[in-house]
């Protein structure tokens, strides 16, 4: 086990490190990595790192570097443009073998008695939302990350209402499954699910949220869904595509640093997944 502390936002909108436009970027840097030390060192953790930048904005954050900082692949994440005037069009652009997969997923869902709804006002809900989390943290062999209870969800439907909304799927009354979205400028940010097991298999919960997904960002006009990181191959499935994350990463013992990418890209358990071409007319 690799204790680290990690600095993130599990609730970004737009960059992982954003600043006020003007402001000396270098150092509003050397400040946060400055106070991550130090936070370490009062946690008696040797590992800092900072997590997920896509490969684009590498070249502005060279600070790390400065600080002794090594670059590490991270889990790759998905994202999909969003193309089409309506759901139907993009039924239309699946290859058929993706297609009749959906349509049979739909159809064992609708059987099951099960039914989907996107919600605005999900704070209500969020004792039920953080169960359902944690039961796919339970069930997560790939990764784990924050622990959240019900005053997440509450704290996030409060102060981000109008820019976060929730894929509700339901069942004799029931909350059976959920995904948590974000509203950024262009892009619909999938942020975090949550599934009854004892019967998401037979209602195919989590493909139905997911095809939910693509039909609200197609209606709510934006360009592009972010998947965010795991599960991989059924977002590939969609149509999305797989993006590089990267991290920085040090050990705070100088001799440890240069072995420390290496170590973290064992642990990582990042996913091989083959090529897919859902979409008539891509490569995958």
């Amino acid at each position: 086990v690799m204790r680290t502390v990690e600095c993130g936002t599990p609730v970004s909108l737009g960059t992982t490190i954003a600043g006020r436009p003007g402001a000396d970027r270098g150092e509003a840097l050397r400040l946060i990595i400055r106070e991550a030390e130090r936070r370490a060192a009062e946690l008696g953790v040797k590992v800092i790192l900072f997590r997920d930048f896509l490969h684009e904005e590498l070249p502005a954050l060279g600070a790390f570097g400065h600080a002794g900082y090594r670059l590490a692949r991270n889990l790759s994440c998905a994202r999909m443009e969003v193309p089409w005037a309506g759901f139907a069009d993009y039924l239309r652009s699946l290859r058929s073998s993706y297609r009749r997969r959906l349509r049979k997923r739909q159809q064992a869902f609708r059987e099951a008695g099960a039914t989907l709804r996107l919600e605005g006002d999900y704070g209500v809900l969020s004792a039920d939302m953080a169960r359902l989390w944690r039961s796919s943290y339970d069930h997560a062999s790939e990764y784990r990350r924050e622990r959240l209870g019900p005053g997440f969800f509450a704290q996030v439907a409060s102060h981000l209402a109008g820019r976060s909304s929730a894929i509700l799927a339901e069942r004799e009354g029931r909350l059976i499954g959920f995904c948590l979205l974000l509203h950024d400028d262009r892009t619909l940010n999938w942020l975090f699910c949550g599934l009854d097991y004892a019967c998401s298999r037979r209602c195919c919960t989590y493909f139905n949220m997911m095809y939910r997904i693509v039909e609200t960002a197609i209606e709510m006009g934006f360009k592009e869904i972010d998947m965010g990181i795991t599960t991989l191959a059924p977002k590939l499935d969609l149509g999305g595509r797989e993006v590089p994350l990267f991290v920085f990463i040090k050990h705070t013992q100088p001799v440890l640093r240069s072995v420390l990418p290496a170590l973290f890209d064992r642990v990582s358990h990042h996913e091989t997944v083959r090529g897919h071409r859902a979409l008539r007319g891509h490569r995958g």
